[in-house]
Order: C-alpha cells, then structure tokens, then sequence
C-alpha cells in the first residue's frame, strides 16, 4: 500500500493529523492578527495623544496671550490713571504755594490717593 496509508496507517490519523495542522496554522494567523490590531491601536493611541496634546498647547497659547493682553491694557489704563492723578496733584501743589496755603493741605491730599491704591 502506498499514499495515506504507508505514512499515517489509516484514513483516520491522517484526518487528526490534517486538522492539527488547520489547528495550529489558525493559531498562528489569529496570533499574528492580534499582534498586528495591538500595533495599529497604539500607533492609533499615541496619534490621537499628539493631537490633544497640540490642541492644548494651542488653547494654552491662545488664553496665555490673551492674558497677556489683558493684563498690558489694565497697566496702561493705570499708568494713565497714575498720571493724571500726579498731574492734578503737582498743579494743585503748585495753586497751593501760589496763594501760600498751609502744604499740610497738600500732605492730606496725598494721603487720601493712597486710600485710592495711587
């Protein structure tokens, strides 16, 4: 006898042979497959963790700078502030020594500024 039967003695063995084969390939494929899906998730995890990570370097940047732009208009707004209040105090110093009031007037003046933050 020659074939199946000198190699595997009968029809059966070879069958259980066959499907060990189909068995064992299956295992590998599936394997492979799942190796490869781990790959594609985490190159997919690490993208979208770069894409955040730009979106919220972008909001910061763009809050900072408005901050920034803020905080610049309300310093100008009080150096404004700061001197026309140091304008009307020097020209109410200046009326002061004019007419020769007492300049304790003038120390209470500047006193009342401070109470203001100025």
């Amino acid at each position: 006898s020659s074939g199946i039967n000198a190699e595997y003695g009968d029809r059966a063995a070879f069958v259980r042979v066959c499907q060990a084969v189909v068995t064992i390939q299956a295992g590998w494929r599936m394997a492979l497959c799942v190796r490869e899906y781990r790959e594609k998730q985490s190159r997919a995890v690490q993208i979208q963790a770069a894409w955040r990570g730009y979106r919220a370097a972008k909001e910061f940047r763009r809050t900072r700078e408005g901050v920034v732009r803020i905080q610049s208009l309300w310093r100008a707004y009080r150096a404004r502030r700061v001197h026309q209040l140091l304008e009307v105090l020097n020209q109410t110093r200046i009326k002061l020594l004019e007419e020769g009031l007492p300049l304790h007037l003038m120390s209470q003046l500047t006193e009342n500024l401070g109470k203001f933050g100025y």
